[in-house]
């Protein structure tokens, strides 16, 4: 976003989403001493984005995948050549999580809101291993490439698991018992500078500090955007469901999977798709505590199987966690992204994929039987304690906001000048990248890569180019095109 400080300084400035976007953007801004006011329809002061009090944004989940070694080979690519700017950003970002944890451990009770105690943990450094769709498989060029570009450092806390070298530094520090949960004798990576992050608490701790820097926030009706306000080719406010204006020199939509609903002229590049999640009760700990203790942060890992493998899509690309403090264990599945589409709410004509939750107008709380029996499957064959102890006992679907090349969109929207911009585009991989500091400066490499326009898809050398976001709502993804899994069918 190519914004001199001293420009901003004097503005004021809406930002219509308080997820995970909304909030990093609004923390920098405010602490250079930008006045903001963020929007969003959800009550996060009061529930404190706890997904099963009414959350149903991306952000407002029991934990994400934190990893940064991936990202350095799959969406860094820019017209003048091989850069690993992903991958520099989320190690910025991981020594950003680290401080979190330190910085909330330290912070009196009485000073917390609610949702957080300063006995809590932000980011857990468990690790993260990486496995291929079969045992047979190699690890991947891919995995291969991506470890080039890590510093000695880095390179030294990740593992190859065909590697008898690997494997033994491995036993040395500790970790192969961290892999007890599996059944699996086939290659992998595993990455200690990996792990999770608590979501939906570090939102909440997120916007704690956003209102000690002075951000103002507005929740409920009050702070349901429906539609930008335009003066003049200008952009100079949103008006929300309760009838109400807001005035601004800046309105920055970073509202996720709800982007493309209220800015129609991003849905060319932008598209709101849907990844499943099933949640895995573990038996209560009283009468298994050594599966509570095999599966805890402490003992066990992030996983993943079969990601960027084109020969293993679509019934791979499927991750899950270790279990929470009641005992879950979710497991996702983004093999197929689903999309749902709708008529756009401000430009007749225009259908557009719209999220579609247990808690939205149109309710969804399945997931389709495809995802269900990739889940099932897996479970099968890496899990065995949990294929005999283990018990489904919920579905959701989560809605990201896809790019074209997975690049985030951070820019200026041409038509109305300064005075309307985008932070969006996550692709499934915005929560990690907590520093959005880089939004501040002047022509980096990042606002390069995340200008509007995106850059030409023939210059940035990636197999598949379009994310899916031109199969439209005649591809197979549509969700009233797929067959959902019903309760027979967890078990």
């Amino acid at each position: 976003m190519s914004m001199l400080m001293e420009d901003l300084q004097s503005k004021s400035i809406l930002i219509v989403g308080a997820g995970v976007a909304g909030l990093s953007t609004s923390l920098h801004l405010a602490r250079a001493g930008v006045q903001v006011t963020v929007l969003d329809y959800q009550p996060y002061s009061v529930n404190g984005y706890s997904p099963s009090d009414g959350c149903d944004a991306a952000s407002a989940d029991v934990n994400k995948i934190f990893r940064a070694q991936w990202l350095s080979n799959a969406s860094s690519y820019i017209a003048d050549g091989h850069e690993v700017h992903y991958q520099k950003l989320a190690f910025e970002a991981r020594d950003v999580w680290v401080q979190w944890n330190q910085d909330l451990a330290s912070t009196p009770w009485e000073e917390l809101p609610e949702a957080l105690s300063p006995k809590m943990t932000l980011f857990h450094e468990c690790g993260f291993v990486r496995m291929p769709h079969h045992p047979d498989a190699p690890v991947t060029n891919f995995e291969k490439d991506g470890m080039k570009t890590l510093s000695k450092d880095q390179l030294a806390k990740h593992y190859i698991l065909s590697s008898q070298e690997d494997k033994k530094r491995a036993k040395e520090a500790g970790l192969l018992d961290r892999l007890a949960a599996f059944r699996w004798e086939g290659d992998g990576v595993l990455d200690m500078t990996g792990g999770f992050t608590v979501a939906d608490k570090a939102c909440a701790y997120a916007q704690y500090l956003c209102t000690k820097a002075g951000v103002k926030f507005v929740f409920g009706a009050a702070g349901k955007v429906v539609e930008l306000v335009k003066e003049d080719n200008k952009v100079v406010g949103v008006k929300t469901e309760d009838g109400q204006t807001h005035r601004a020199d800046l309105v920055i939509l970073a509202c996720g999977g709800w982007t493309p609903s209220l800015l129609p002229e991003v849905c060319d590049r932008l598209e709101t798709t849907a990844g499943s999640v099933v949640s895995v009760q573990l038996p209560p700990k009283e009468d298994r505590p050594d599966l509570w203790d095999k599966f805890s942060p402490e003992k066990s890992t992030v996983w993943t199987k079969g990601f960027n493998d084109a020969k293993a899509a679509p019934r791979a690309s499927i991750y899950g966690f270790p279990r929470t403090e009641k005992g879950i264990i979710k497991i996702g599945y983004r093999g197929i992204k689903f999309t749902n589409f709708v008529d756009h709410p401000l430009a007749p004509g225009l259908r557009i994929s719209y999220p579609k939750t247990k808690y939205t107008a149109q309710k969804e709380s399945r997931v389709p039987l495809i995802s269900m029996e990739v889940v099932k499957d897996t479970i099968k064959e890496i899990l065995p304690d949990l294929a005999e102890y283990g018990k489904i006992v919920d579905t959701r679907l989560c809605w990201y906001c896809d790019s074209l090349d997975n690049n985030f969109l951070v820019d200026y929207v041409p038509q109305y000048g300064n005075t309307l911009a985008v932070v969006s585009g996550g692709s499934g991989h915005m929560f990690k990248q907590t520093r959005h500091g880089c939004l501040l400066r002047k022509d980096t490499e990042y606002t390069r890569l995340w200008k509007w326009p995106m850059p030409e898809r023939e210059s940035i050398p990636w197999v598949d180019k379009s994310n899916g976001l031109e199969q439209g709502e005649l591809g197979p993804r549509v969700l009233r095109k797929v067959v959902m899994a019903e309760q027979p069918d967890w078990q």
